[in-house]
């Protein structure tokens, strides 16, 4: 491959990427949408899995969004059935909130598509490449953290 000028680099990633989100949106719009979950939703639901239990205001701030906003998002959720709101018994205005059973079990079966989706996207790319292609994206996903 010839050398690539930086404006060129982006030019062609921002090609790649775009056909790439396009890849992965459509196969994971499919099950959310078969489960009638938004994008938001989804992620808030990931976090929770990851974190076993949130309040109020860490789930606003991950998502960045106001406090009523995150209320509207749960009170959609705990209507699903996926969510638990759990009151603090040592003080009554702390309200955590955790998946249900239902909402762990949805969260499995939609990481088990992404997976195949995964799997099918990488399974003809070499070892080496998918090293590589981690190596790099781990190196982006470092920065982007420390930028906060």
């Amino acid at each position: 491959m010839s050398t690539l000028t930086l404006d060129e680099f982006v030019d062609k990633l921002d090609e790649v990427m775009l056909v790439l989100m396009k890849a992965f949106a459509r196969r994971s719009m499919q099950e959310l949408c078969q489960n009638k979950l938004t994008l938001s939703q989804f992620l808030l639901l990931g976090l929770l899995h990851k974190q076993k239990e949130c309040n109020m205001s860490h789930l606003a701030d991950f998502m960045q969004v106001s406090l009523p906003t995150i209320t509207g998002v749960v009170d959609r959720l705990v209507r699903q059935g996926l969510v638990l709101r759990l009151s603090d018994p040592n003080d009554r205005r702390l309200v955590k909130i955790k998946l249900t059973p239902q909402g762990q079990s949805l969260l499995q079966k939609i990481f088990q598509q992404r997976r195949k989706t995964i799997k099918e996207l990488f399974c003809q790319v070499s070892d080496y490449d998918r090293k590589e292609y981690l190596r790099i994206l781990n190196s982006i996903k470092e920065r982007i953290l420390k930028e906060g």
